[in-house]
């Protein structure tokens, strides 16, 4: 393992930002971003701004040849890497003991943050801008004005790597393990035959390395995203246009709703990869990269296992699988029905002792859920 990686877990509370939330409001970020003590070698302008004029700030960090671009929350309810974000700058722009290692940054990185490309779809913690448009569906249109600030930014910038920073939910398993993914990486592919480029290669060699320098802390819950490719979405566009393009998915991690510890791995992955970036270390096996389990969407918000349904004076044994209604905070749907068996909960009740008699209401997949939980839980 990189000394550096150990060095960054452990010294992580000295520079975590205090007061930070999964719901991070544009508002509070404003206020961090707004007071850090920028030294010369940094600096911090408004890019751009929202539909709903909210501010979209660019922080630029050091004078070195290799760029790097990092942008977190096109989508508003995906806050993880956001706030890792004031940490790795509070690191950045401290001085400490640790003196060394900002001066290989600085020296020969010139790093460029965007935390929170859709601060109007984080004000409310949904997935779109305010004009209901996915961010990462809009890189050939530019119809948002977050899509053209960040297409403007890369096309200024011409970054050697780029970082896309996102969340995903926590239905997603390590493979068909029942393990639930902790951090998911891709390098985005670049055409529907999913060729690799040269610098999709060295976006998987990064990959590879890191996901090594991360196993332990994350107990081997990294997997490797769908590389289906989108054509609409700004990673794989980037890959196309020639930087080297790191997709990282924060997860999910037993009691930490708030993604806490997340935010930690963000903040220790990120600062390890540019480190190593820095050192002009070289990279080039995607081993690792290649051997990743698949993100495998095999969990259930809740499995009710062994249910005795009744219908028509008829006994059935089913399982039944319900999940939070996608973009919501609290609806729940029946997502599906019958045999189960190979699926997961996040939390499995055993029903072998019970019978239900569903009412007027069908019981069927995409049908409210309220009254089996009502029931059942």
């Amino acid at each position: 393992m990189n000394t550096n990686t150990e060095l960054f877990f452990s010294i992580y509370e000295e520079y975590k930002t205090p007061g930070l939330t999964r719901y991070l409001k544009h508002s509070k970020l404003k206020e961090i971003l707004t007071t850090l003590p920028y030294p010369e070698y940094a600096s911090f302008n408004t890019a751009g701004h929202s539909l709903q004029d909210r501010e979209i700030y660019h922080i630029k960090a050091g004078k070195g040849p290799v760029k790097v671009l990092l942008w977190t929350q096109m989508h508003g309810d995906e806050s993880t890497a956001t706030m890792a974000i004031p940490d790795i700058l509070s690191f950045l722009f401290s001085s400490d003991e640790h003196d060394e290692i900002r001066k290989r940054l600085f020296n020969n990185l010139e790093m460029h943050f965007v935390p929170m490309l859709n601060p109007d779809g984080a004000e409310c913690f949904e997935r779109w801008n305010s004009q209901g448009l996915d961010l990462n569906r809009d890189a050939l249109r530019l119809q948002a004005p977050e899509s053209r600030l960040l297409s403007s930014l890369f096309s200024s910038i011409h970054p050697e790597y780029a970082f896309n920073l996102h969340d995903q939910c926590g239905l997603y398993s390590v493979g068909r393990t029942g393990q639930p993914v902790a951090l998911a990486f891709l390098a985005p592919p670049v055409d529907y035959a999913n060729n690799f480029t040269p610098n999709r290669l060295k976006a998987a060699s990064l990959i590879s390395w890191l996901t090594e320098e991360l196993y332990s802390y994350s107990k081997g819950r990294i997997t490797r995203y769908s590389d289906d490719f989108e054509p609409r979405a700004f990673g794989d566009n980037f890959q196309k246009k020639g930087a080297s393009v790191i997709l990282l998915e924060s997860g999910t991690w037993l009691n930490d709703p708030d993604k806490q510890y997340l935010r930690k791995l963000n903040f220790t992955g990120i600062l390890t990869s540019l480190s190593a970036l820095a050192e002009g270390k070289t990279i080039t096996s995607t081993e690792s990269y290649d051997k990743l389990d698949s993100n495998e969407k095999i969990f259930f918000d809740y499995l009710f296992r062994n249910l005795t349904l009744i219908i028509n004076n008829r006994k059935f044994l089913w399982d039944i699988g319900v999940n939070l209604k996608e973009y919501s905070h609290s609806d729940y749907i029946i997502e599906e029905m019958g045999d189960l068996s190979m699926f997961f909960g996040r939390k499995e009740i055993d029903c072998s002792q019970k019978e239900y008699i569903p009412g007027k209401e069908q019981l069927r997949p995409g049908k409210d859920a309220i009254n089996i939980l009502k029931e059942l839980l």
